[in-house]
């Protein structure tokens, strides 16, 4: 019952996931589905077509975005990370060698 006042709630029009009403909408539908996957898969059994179709467009779209977001924020951390990589350009003037 509450499974599909949610979806009832969904924006199919949100460009993204996390935007007002739609994105706390789904942060709960999420953590149903992972709560209790077999419960969440008989729910959405019990729905009608036109329901249970918005509700697995709105959550592919979802999941698809979070992981965009994941692989751009490793991309970031990649990229910022290659910058230490480099040798260092200080030359320093005393040998500390023979320490």
């Amino acid at each position: 019952m509450i499974l599909s006042t949610l979806t009832s709630l969904l924006d199919m029009s949100a460009t993204e996931t996390g935007s007002g009403s739609h994105g706390l909408v789904m942060k709960h539908i999420l953590a149903l589905a992972s709560s209790n996957p077999q419960l969440f898969k008989e729910a959405v059994g019990h729905m009608a077509p036109e329901v249970r179709a918005k509700l697995e467009t709105c959550v592919r779209n979802s999941v698809m975005q979070m992981q965009q977001t994941m692989q751009r924020q490793q991309q970031d951390h990649i990229g910022g990370s290659k910058a230490y990589e480099k040798e260092p350009t200080i030359q320093l003037k005393t040998n500390f060698g023979g320490f």
